[in-house]
């Protein structure tokens, strides 16, 4: 009777649990149609229903992720990529993610080390989109970073077939790049670099997709000359980016950082007046700059 008894326990437990994750399949096809229609506020309230039910899927900690990314909050956004990542490390879908967040936070050595990593260990697992992703992302600073990608990124330049066979073997240190103002754009046109920049710009607006995705795209770009301190550039993009959506928090900040780096406080203060809610922690680095 002992076995008996133990043998329609198990039964009865599969029975719950074949049940139950039946439920979980039909919420996630539900979640899934949600994310094709770009419908983010009810993707939210789908995921707070498989949380709750203990869906423990790693795509639907990533659906997460990807919600709050498209609404513009970016800290709960790298809060599910981390819990992503916690129960599958190689997650593609995750780790781009979170390496266009480090982009959007000045992260930059973060996001192409997490970058290389992915083309060095999980190439295989990529498909198109996924390498059109990592190329747009890391285009930029193969154009105008080749020696730091050369040197400390090497999956990334074979990637963006980078001939690094001419490089000083002299090097300095990528920190120090990072911390230099990027000379090759100084030395290059700024009419010409605010012409393809203004290029980008109308293609970018032209492709087909939700808003926020083109302000994420733009941002991207933004920051990448920002961190290049080619401002003129940057502005461009945060411009095109605030066109679309005038109260964005994040091109609201950066045009203030570029108003500041300018010397027009007056102005940097009149963007982070905007900024809801108030960022004190900007204005603080605005008025110790």
């Amino acid at each position: 009777m002992g076995r008996y008894g133990k043998k329609l326990r198990k039964e009865r437990q599969d029975r719950q649990f074949r049940e139950i994750r039946r439920e979980h399949l039909a919420k996630e096809q539900e979640l899934w149609k949600q994310m094709d229609a770009e419908d983010y506020e009810a993707m939210l309230e789908t995921l707070a229903q498989l949380i709750e039910a203990k869906d423990n899927n790693p795509d639907v900690f990533y659906a997460a992720a990807y919600a709050y990314f498209m609404q513009g909050d970016y800290r709960r956004a790298g809060e599910w990529v981390n819990n992503t990542l916690s129960y599958d490390q190689s997650h593609v879908a995750a780790r781009i993610l979170l390496a266009r967040l480090c982009i959007l936070e000045d992260r930059v050595a973060e996001a192409l080390a997490v970058l290389d990593v992915m083309l060095e260990k999980n190439m295989s697992m990529l498909d198109e989109d996924d390498k059109e992703d990592i190329r747009r992302i890391t285009e930029y600073y193969g154009r105008i970073r080749k020696e730091m990608i050369c040197k400390d990124y090497p999956n990334i330049a074979e990637f963006l077939e980078i001939s690094c066979d001419e490089m000083p073997t002299d090097l300095p240190d990528a920190e120090l790049l990072e911390k230099s103002s990027s000379e090759k754009v100084m030395k290059e046109s700024m009419h010409d670099a605010i012409h393809e920049a203004l290029q980008k710009v109308r293609e970018i607006e032209g492709r087909h997709g939700a808003l926020q995705e083109k302000i994420n795209v733009l941002c991207t770009f933004a920051g990448g000359y920002y961190f290049a301190k080619d401002f003129d550039v940057a502005e461009v993009f945060l411009k095109a980016a605030l066109r679309i959506e005038d109260s964005n928090a994040v091109v609201l900040k950066g045009l203030a950082l570029i108003a500041a780096e300018r010397g027009d406080k007056s102005r940097a203060l009149q963007y982070v007046a905007k900024v809801q809610p108030t960022d004190f922690s900007l204005m603080r680095t605005l008025r110790e700059m």
